[in-house]
């Protein structure tokens, strides 16, 4: 969790994390309490942000720079599958744990607010002009480009079949998030 004053955040990561760091500096929000930007929120109240990203790319982006590592956090580490000797086996290992599984994650870090990662940057712009902050460092946002982004020949190929079931599994939360 990272307090910035004016709001709080916290994301899994893969969900644009440095993005909204660099943004939040690049307004000049300084980080008035630090514990990560992965920590879930410890305390309710005052306004707070999250991103959710669509599944299936969240996963193959989680699996490539991730996986099997632990990253400390109970929500995003019972995800993990350090067994799994592919994606494939990864994803089935996955599905064998219930429905929703990264729906459940996701909604694990409670944010009052969650915007979309394929929406950036003007997801978070809009989410800061309604927080009162001036256009002229809203457009400053704009200048930054995606920044940890996981090269296309390490992600992983999907057999489509387990696509299919992910989707089915994260019904609700694609819906939810009108994915």
């Amino acid at each position: 969790m990272i307090d910035y004053g004016l709001f709080k955040f916290a994301s899994p990561p893969r969900t644009a994390t440095v993005w909204i760091q660099q943004a939040c500096a690049a307004i000049g929000l300084k980080e008035e309490q630090y514990l990560g930007p992965h920590v879930p929120f410890e305390c309710r109240g005052g306004v707070t942000l999250s991103c959710v990203r669509h599944p299936v790319p969240w996963l193959c982006s989680y699996y490539a720079a991730i996986h099997p590592n632990a990253v400390g956090v109970t929500a995003v580490d019972s995800l993990r599958s350090p067994e799994a000797t592919g994606f494939s086996e990864f994803i089935r290992d996955l599905l064998r744990g219930g429905v929703g599984r990264v729906e459940r994650m996701f909604a694990a870090y409670e944010s009052m607010t969650c915007i979309r990662v394929e929406d950036l940057p003007w997801s978070f712009v809009d989410f800061l002009e309604g927080l009162g902050v001036p256009d002229s460092l809203l457009r400053r946002c704009l200048s930054i480009d995606p920044v940890n982004v996981t090269a296309p020949e390490r992600l992983p190929i999907w057999n489509k079949s387990l696509q299919s079931l992910v989707m089915v599994s994260e019904g609700e939360f694609i819906e939810r998030y009108e994915y």
